[in-house]
């Protein structure tokens, strides 16, 4: 059930993300970048240097609640759940070079959730795009693919509890 905010440092809805991840696509040089409402589809794509990357993403927040309302602590792992099964889907139907990334407001609620998932995040291969508050974007990544996003000009970030 959705709830009065009172922990997160700033609230940001799917649509706000989604901008904000094409944003940064764009400032980076990608291409083809397309943000996407359909669920069917990753919410987010782009391409650079024959790779492109799939990025399923979700908010905090719903588009229609009120400004300080939230979703509680079950439909955020809900939500985490969703996009690691969509992207797992992509994943399975990728017909090429292809990276696929979870995108999500960097709030401490959220970021714990996917602290509890890093290591299958990591064995999948799957990026992690943080949104800031200010609407920048912070990447976590793991092995090859931290090594491809850097090759394709993508800064990583370090978070000091690791990825």
């Amino acid at each position: 059930m959705p709830q009065k905010n009172e922990n997160d440092p700033f609230i940001m809805n799917q649509d706000k993300v989604n901008k904000a991840i094409a944003d940064f696509l764009k400032q980076l040089s990608f291409q083809n970048i397309i943000h996407t409402t359909t669920s069917r589809v990753p919410d987010v794509t782009g391409e650079k240097a024959g790779w492109k990357v799939n990025v399923k993403s979700k908010g905090s927040q719903a588009k229609n609640h009120e400004a300080d309302t939230v979703f509680d602590d079950s439909q955020l792992t809900s939500h985490l759940s969703d996009q690691v099964r969509q992207l797992v889907s992509y994943f399975q139907n990728s017909a090429g070079e292809e990276i696929f990334i979870i995108g999500n407001p960097d709030i401490p609620r959220i970021r714990e959730k996917v602290k509890g998932m890093k290591k299958v995040l990591n064995v999948l291969g799957f990026t992690r795009f943080w949104v800031q508050k200010d609407y920048s974007v912070r990447v976590e990544a793991k092995g090859y693919v931290k090594e491809l996003l850097q090759l394709l000009g993508v800064p990583i970030y370090a978070y000091n509890e690791g990825v």
